[in-house]
């Protein structure tokens, strides 16, 4: 944030996602970009293996909206970018923030 700040910027904080991999993070390794593949990093969050329970995750989403709610660098939260409207762990989620 405040590298941001420093130029001007200001930083949104988006909490799930459900665009691309939804399986295979490893946060030992650093993911290697493929040249001409899009986004080829990016992976879902939660991960498939993580979605039993959309409660687990109230504390981190409650974590980070006390610490930077009032945050003049953040501008904005976004709950839920791109869910999966067909998969019902992703509408609860997104409902539940």
């Amino acid at each position: 944030l405040s590298k941001a700040d420093a130029l001007d910027i200001g930083v949104g904080l988006v909490f799930f996602d459900d665009c691309w991999q939804h399986a295979g993070l490893d946060l030992n390794n650093t993911c290697i970009p493929t040249d001409g593949a899009h986004n080829n990093c990016w992976m879902a969050s939660p991960q498939d293996v993580d979605r039993t329970d959309v409660h687990r995750f109230e504390g981190y989403v409650k974590g980070v909206a006390e610490k930077f709610g009032n945050d003049q660098r953040v501008i904005w939260f976004e709950v839920f970018n791109e869910p999966q409207l067909d998969n019902d762990f992703s509408v609860s989620l997104r409902q539940a923030g």
